[in-house]
């Protein structure tokens, strides 16, 4: 009798942790849909937005940076898919010249992309974009065709309090960076 009861509760425990197992992963599934960009890997703008008010309520100060890819609509004068190799490949470069702690994502489903660099003044923000220009730069003289990017960047609190206030003041910074020559 002890057998049979210890078999069911076995059978029931099992039973349990198979549909609980199964959940957790349709919980990662949809965690991943709403919140990760299929074509770059990295997360999208939802998840970019709750990083920026996340961060606003623990750094004194932080910097973010709005990065627009220049002239980069010719990959898809070749073809969609190319277009969606080069923005993997353009996310790569990004990510690989960011800070330990560091976050970015891809900006709505274009050529954009925003970083935000939590403890980082102004001056420092200045020397990331820089260094994220500059290898998007050399790395892409080996594709298809060489692309440059026009990169924002302002500093919370200084040019905004709020999400929205950064991301009007970041984007402006970046269509200034495109109207005055690109690249910068």
């Amino acid at each position: 009798h002890a057998t049979a009861g210890n078999s069911y509760q076995l059978g029931v425990i099992n039973l349990l942790t198979e549909r609980l197992l199964s959940f957790a992963s349709r919980l990662d599934s949809t965690h991943q849909l709403a919140y990760l960009d299929p074509t770059s890997q990295l997360p999208n703008s939802l998840a970019a937005e709750m990083e920026m008010a996340r961060v606003i309520n623990i750094e004194s100060s932080f910097s973010i940076l709005f990065i627009d890819g220049d002239n980069l609509r010719l990959y898809n004068t070749i073809s969609y898919s190319e277009g969606d190799k080069m923005i993997k490949d353009l996310s790569t470069v990004l990510s690989n010249n960011l800070r330990p702690g560091d976050f970015i994502a891809r900006w709505r489903v274009g050529d954009e992309f925003l970083v935000v660099l939590p403890g980082a003044e102004n001056s420092k923000a200045l020397i990331v974009a820089e260094r994220m220009r500059s290898a998007v730069e050399e790395a892409s003289k080996i594709w298809k065709f060489p692309v440059t990017i026009s990169i924002g960047v302002v500093t919370f609190p200084t040019k905004g309090r709020t999400p929205e206030e950064l991301l009007k003041a970041a984007e402006e910074a970046a269509k200034f960076a495109k109207e005055n020559g690109k690249n910068q």
